[in-house]
């Protein structure tokens, strides 16, 4: 194709060439809130469908750069992500509605748009969902084409809306590219088997997995447990807890972890750490670049430089996360006390009572809290004030007066998992745990998405619902979401 013919891209696909990036690439991607800018530039040879520069993301076509993602700072796709990018969208392509060099449809099984909207969403919704899930396929293989592992993934659908004895299945799996299986498979592969209810048994996805090849043949059972040992396990901030032992051990190398969980959630797992999700029936970002990226305003902004501490609230959001106790985790601006705009402790947004850094005693703050009670009200007033007290003097026993990154991991964890909200400032200094916040009147979303937006108002704050989902919000909107 010349030159010429290269600029003569249709508009019909431009439209939904964007439509596709942005409402199906960029989640994946763990992009939130962005909007691809037109930057249409024409190539004499062949160029990548997606590619990183000049502090941006380009997306192409037939030799024709068609739009510009502008990264802010420190933000970066990391390179293995931009290779997803473009299998996915070699996917797509093919798949897409619209002929790339002229209006005309070159695939007229889409459902008419005008006469049957309704129909035309969902089938759309379903070749894009395609695209995303063969792009996938290939790149955990390395762009080996097995259409064996779509099929892998389309039997853990099914799972994951049955149940084996009453109760819901988890399923555990090593996908190894560099092994070739010496299973006989005369009467059959491990694919028919994962339909039976046999298979339900056999893993855990926590202590043991099955390793498969690259066409999902049988190549071993594995567990945590080889030798009669459980062997020693360095903790890692992209991992949660429950899984640190099997992706340490067995993620290695060009191997991917893929997990079916209890709630039916799905999860990748490559170079030791966790990289997506599939949640719904949609592929999400759960890596710690994609976090970090959508939290990267609020770190220029208050000039946070120790990475340990961003490190071990994105640990502890995983845990709470996987353990489904639902938390909020806030950073808020240093000192949150001397701010004009909000007294930490009179404004009634956080009870002097729940407040670590006030230095005063139990005694102190009884007398303070019960003072002024009104009359008939004293009784109930005092129980509260007791409880609240007793559980900010235990809270500051196990704590021992240190900063969030060098609580125990699984210490923050359940510690987060207290009904209320955990406070941080931005040196790590810890304000609470299990605050109550004292939500606006007419505030939606639920109580724990009130009150993290509500201090998100003061830096940023995560909510991590009962059923797994993550919200990160930066002055009170939504920048990064597992939902």
């Amino acid at each position: 194709m010349s030159k010429k013919e290269s600029n003569v891209i249709s508009n019909q696909f431009k439209k939904e060439y964007k439509w596709f990036i942005e409402k199906y690439l960029f989640r994946l991607l763990g992009i939130v809130n962005k909007q691809l800018k037109y930057d249409q530039v024409a190539f004499d040879e062949d160029i990548a469908y997606v590619a990183q520069a000049d502090d941006a993301i380009y997306f192409s076509v037939n030799r024709c750069r068609l739009f510009r993602l502008d990264l802010e700072g420190s933000q970066r796709i990391t390179e293995d992500n931009i290779k997803l990018a473009n299998r996915i969208i070699q996917e797509f392509l093919p798949l897409s509605e619209y002929k790339r060099t002229d209006s005309k449809r070159q695939n007229n099984s889409y459902p008419n748009s005008k006469e049957r909207p309704g129909a035309y969403a969902v089938y759309r919704d379903y070749i894009y969902k395609r695209a995303i899930e063969k792009g996938i396929s290939y790149w955990i293989l390395g762009d080996y084409e097995s259409d064996y592992i779509e099929e892998f993934f389309g039997i853990l659908e099914e799972w994951a809306v049955k149940t084996y004895e009453g109760k819901n299945v988890t399923l555990g799996f090593i996908i190894n590219p560099s092994e070739t299986s010496t299973f006989d498979n005369t009467y059959g592969n491990w694919l028919s088997f994962m339909r039976d209810d046999s298979a339900a048994v056999l893993t855990d996805c926590i202590h043991s997995v099955i390793e498969l090849d690259k066409d999902c043949n049988f190549i071993r059972h594995i567990s945590v447990s080889e030798d009669d040992c459980l062997q020693h396990c360095d903790l890692s901030y992209r991992i949660p807890l429950r899984f640190t032992q099997v992706i340490r051990r067995y993620v290695t190398g060009d191997k991917v972890g893929v997990f079916l969980l209890n709630n039916g959630d799905i999860i990748l797992a490559k170079n030791g750490a966790l990289c997506f999700l599939k949640r719904n029936l949609q592929w999400l970002n759960l890596s710690y670049e994609a976090f970090c990226n959508a939290l990267h305003p609020f770190i220029d902004a208050y000039h946070i430089t120790d990475t340990k501490l961003i490190e071990s609230i994105f640990a502890s959001v995983l845990d709470v996360s996987f353990s489904h106790t639902g938390g909020i985790i806030a950073l808020v601006d240093t000192p949150w006390d001397d701010r004009k705009t909000l007294k930490l402790t009179e404004s009634g947004i956080l009870n002097p009572c729940d407040n670590l850094q006030i230095e005063k005693s139990a005694e102190e703050l009884y007398r303070e809290a019960i003072k002024g009670a009104r009359k008939g009200n004293v009784k109930a007033k005092k129980e509260d004030v007791r409880k609240r007290i007793l559980k900010r003097s235990i809270i500051q026993s196990l704590v021992h007066e240190d900063k969030f990154q060098k609580v125990d991991r699984k210490l923050r964890s359940e510690l987060m998992s207290l009904d209320g909200a955990c406070i941080l400032d931005c040196a790590g200094n810890i304000y609470s745990f299990g605050a109550i916040i004292q939500n606006d009147s007419g505030s939606s979303g639920g109580g724990r998405g009130a009150a993290a937006r509500k201090l998100s108002a003061y830096g940023m704050a995560v909510k991590i619902s009962t059923d797994g989902y993550i919200e990160l919000y930066i002055n009170q909107v939504v920048e990064y979401a597992i939902k």
